[in-house]
C-alpha cells in the first residue's frame, strides 16, 4: 500500500487507518493508528489518554499529513 496524502483524499467514513507525519524528503516522523470517524483522525486505543474534570480527553499530537487504510487481516 501506498500513503495518500490527506490533501488529496480523505478516508471513507468509518475506516481504520495508519496516520503518519511524513516531511518533504519522504521522512517519516510519527505514525499511529486512527480510526476515521465524524470527519477526523481519532486514536485507537493505547495512542494517549488523559482525565479532565472527571471526563477523558484523547488527542493525536501530531501533524497528520498521510494515511494508509489498515491492511485486511488473513485469515487462514
Amino acid at each position: 500500500m501506498e500513503w495518500i496524502k490527506c490533501s488529496d483524499r480523505m478516508p471513507d467514513e468509518d475506516t481504520y487507518t495508519v496516520i503518519a507525519d511524513i516531511g518533504s524528503e519522504g521522512n517519516i516522523y510519527c505514525a499511529a493508528a486512527a480510526w476515521f470517524i465524524h470527519g477526523s483522525f481519532s486514536p485507537m486505543d493505547g495512542v494517549s489518554a488523559s482525565n479532565y474534570d472527571g471526563g477523558a480527553a484523547i488527542e493525536i499530537d501530531m501533524h497528520i499529513s498521510h494515511w494508509m487504510p489498515l491492511p485486511d487481516l488473513k485469515s487462514e
